[in-house]
């Protein structure tokens, strides 16, 4: 080729590249291509993983989650507990291979979670709220008392269940008296405390009887008899705490979702106990009763479980 005329070199060099160009482009478009997907693909998993910790840290640890948590705003706390409810149907979704139905439902926990706290900054005037806040607790002890009187009643009066009652009431009068003075702070810790004893005296009451509470049960089938006659109790407690608030549609459909997920679960505890399978039993009822738990909480009244 050095012996060549350089405009026959020339022609030579051009054809050359005009022969190896389209295939060096081609090949260099295909690399690139793979790198720009592969670096989108790693791009959305990032994505996707940090929208889970920021809508986890929102509904859980967030100042906004400690505020809902702190207050008694019922709006709040049943907004909160959909925003959950979101963030576990992502989760699924995410497990499902779903990635864009797990943004989705992201993107709504998120968002409820914005709702919520929005509730907490209402216009009411902090005596209206203290006001609302106390009366809600108070009614809710109320039908817990009611409910306890009417169980006493039917399984027949006993010395015990005439003294838990008095206490009962002893303590709403004497919140009440602290209330009617102004001291809003001792009158929520004595209702409170009103509430935690009707309603540990109602999950206690069983058949008339009072259940000594054991972790140390002498079968898992004592156990399993356990966990049905605390199940029950939830169930009735729902009946009496969500009463009035099963009026509103959107209210009953939360409820009844968690009901629904409950009653499931507690099919399966019974099958599982025809088949003398009492460990999973006692775990698929303690299951439902948490559902239970969750319906009460998303009518927006909170109970320990």
């Amino acid at each position: 080729m050095s012996d060549l005329p350089i405009d026959i070199k020339a022609s030579y060099v051009m054809a050359m590249n005009i022969t190896f160009k389209p295939v060096c482009v081609t090949r260099l478009y295909v690399m690139l291509l793979l790198f720009v997907v592969m670096s989108f693909a790693s791009a959305d998993e990032t994505a996707l993983s940090s929208d889970f910790k920021m809508a986890q840290s929102l509904i859980a640890t967030s100042s906004i989650a400690k505020h809902i948590f702190a207050s008694q705003n019922v709006e709040a706390k049943s907004l909160q507990e959909q925003a959950r409810e979101y963030f576990e149907k992502a989760r699924k979704a995410s497990e499902a291979g779903d990635k864009e139905t797990a943004k989705d439902y992201l993107n709504k926990a998120k968002s409820t979670m914005f709702k919520a706290g929005q509730q907490l900054g209402n216009n009411k005037s902090s005596t209206e709220k203290a006001k609302q806040d106390y009366t809600h607790r108070y009614d809710n002890v109320a039908s817990l008392l009611t409910a306890l009187q009417r169980i006493n009643k039917e399984n027949g009066r006993s010395e015990d269940g005439d003294k838990i009652e008095k206490d009962i009431k002893d303590k709403m009068q004497e919140a009440q008296k602290l209330f009617d003075k102004g001291d809003e702070k001792k009158a929520k810790e004595l209702i409170d405390i009103a509430f935690t004893r009707a309603k540990n005296s109602l999950i206690d009451l069983r058949d008339g009887k009072t259940l000594v509470r054991s972790l140390n049960f002498a079968s898992k089938e004592e156990e399993y008899h356990y966990e049905l006659d605390r199940n029950d109790t939830h169930k009735m407690l729902v009946k009496v705490l969500l009463k009035d608030k099963m009026k509103d549609p959107k209210t009953a459909a939360r409820v009844k979702e968690n009901i629904d997920k409950a009653d499931a679960l507690r099919i399966e505890a019974e099958q599982l106990a025809i088949s003398k399978n009492f460990t999973e039993a006692v775990q698929t009822l303690e299951n439902s009763t948490k559902q239970i738990v969750r319906a009460i909480r998303a009518a927006g009244i909170y109970i320990p479980g």
